[in-house]
């Protein structure tokens, strides 16, 4: 029987973390996550669907060392659609669309 010896290079994992490859797998991921929150979120004037913005940078994460794609809602009542109040119960587009998506 064969044996493998594997030594961590912490150096390599940083560097695939801040990788262009590592940003764009993110971001196309994010991408899927507001088409499906756009496609499922409720509607009533139009500005919480169209208010979905998606942030990306290689200087993310609590270190400021890997690649993070964000996706945002910017309406001034996204809290309230997302989590809802003591009146309505949230919709939890995001969460949902994440899910959907594969990635929660």
């Amino acid at each position: 029987m064969a044996r493998v010896r594997y030594e961590l290079n912490a150096a390599g994992v940083g560097e695939l973390l801040r990788s262009h490859a590592m940003l764009d797998a993110m971001v196309d991921t994010a991408r899927e996550i507001k088409y499906i929150a756009e496609a499922t979120a409720p509607v009533d004037s139009g500005d919480y669907v169209g208010s979905f913005r998606i942030t990306s940078t290689n200087f993310g994460g609590p270190k400021g060392d890997r690649a993070q794609a964000t996706l945002e809602n910017y309406s001034d009542h996204a809290f309230y659609v997302e989590f809802g109040t003591s009146r309505f119960k949230g919709f939890h587009t995001i969460f949902n669309a994440a899910q959907a998506a594969g990635g929660a």
